[in-house]
């Protein structure tokens, strides 16, 4: 799991990251594992890959301070589409959002290799291995959709709890020496999502 690399900004791929992609008008507020603490089981170093600064864990709008709907967003890297391909055939997954730990969740979906429509179309991306060699290579998306978080007390924050797992049924290879064991590649455990309602 410690090959695990930051990617596109609100997403988490393999031990090669995507490049961060032109952004366009927001329509949603994204949310990526990245963000999420170490001691929940994220990767957050403080710094994205352009060193600009990360918040140790998600923080939103509520909808009723004119927040927009919330998408968490992740997705993987290869240098090949056959290793995409390859990729999708063995991962499978689990995500929350709860407003208060134990509680029923807001929001839940599980997704596994029988059906792949949750996952974007392939793209041609730039990549990048640890040690900081580029080559091309194509990248995939997915998109979990949570909706609006309500907070409906102005000039409060409260907090939701965000819970993933995120499982290889089989070893693969996403690039030259590059390697991901079967196994979880990610687990989060109840990272806190700090939803906000200081007026519009």
């Amino acid at each position: 799991m410690r090959r695990l690399a930051a990617a596109l900004v609100g997403m988490l791929v393999s031990s090669l990251a995507l490049a961060v992609a032109a952004g366009a008008t927001p329509t949603v507020q994204k949310i990526t594992p990245y963000m999420c603490p170490v001691s929940s089981g994220g990767f957050n170093t403080g710094y994205d890959q352009n060193g600009n600064p990360v918040p140790d864990h998600p923080v939103v709008s509520a909808a009723e301070s004119g927040g927009l709907p919330v998408s968490l967003q992740f997705g993987w890297g290869a240098t090949q589409t056959s290793q995409l391909n390859n990729f999708l055939k063995y991962e499978k997954g689990t995500v929350s959002v709860g407003p208060i730990l134990g509680s029923s969740s807001t929001f839940a979906d599980a997704w596994d290799p029988a059906d792949t429509s949750g996952w974007s179309a392939y793209f041609a991306q730039p990549l990048q291995l640890p040690n900081g060699q580029s080559f091309g290579g194509y990248g995939t998306k997915r998109f979990e959709s949570i909706g609006y978080l309500s907070n409906p007390n102005p000039g409060t924050s409260i907090t939701y709890y965000l819970n993933m797992t995120w499982i290889l049924s089989k070893t693969v290879t996403d690039g030259p020496g590059s390697t991901v064991k079967a196994g979880p590649i990610i687990t989060i455990t109840n990272c806190p999502i700090e939803v906000h309602n200081y007026g519009s």
